[in-house]
């Protein structure tokens, strides 16, 4: 689940990325993109943050298969991890 997490994040930043590149050529349309700068890095942030949290799946979900228990450390890092991804999703709604 984990990967699958990271990879479709991932997949869906490369797709959003190459729409506002091709949308850059059209100049109405990258005076558009300038102004909401702030707001395509808060989303970009937020897609490294759901990456990132994918990817510890990953790490914790090895663990767990190596020593048939989970690790105290990872499951409060988990816990983190979500917390900094709902604040950031509460955050980039007020932002849009």
């Amino acid at each position: 689940m984990g990967l699958f997490i990271a990879g479709l994040i991932g997949a869906v930043a490369v797709f959003v990325g190459s729409l506002l590149l091709a949308a850059i050529e059209d100049p109405a349309s990258s005076k558009r993109i300038a102004e909401n700068q702030l707001t395509l890095l808060a989303i970009y942030g937020f897609f490294v943050l759901l990456i990132g949290l994918g990817l510890y799946f990953v790490a914790a979900g090895i663990w767990m298969l190596a020593f048939g228990k989970r690790n105290r450390l990872t499951v409060l890092l988990m816990w983190l991890l979500i917390s900094i991804v709902f604040g950031a999703g509460g955050i980039l709604s007020v932002l849009t």
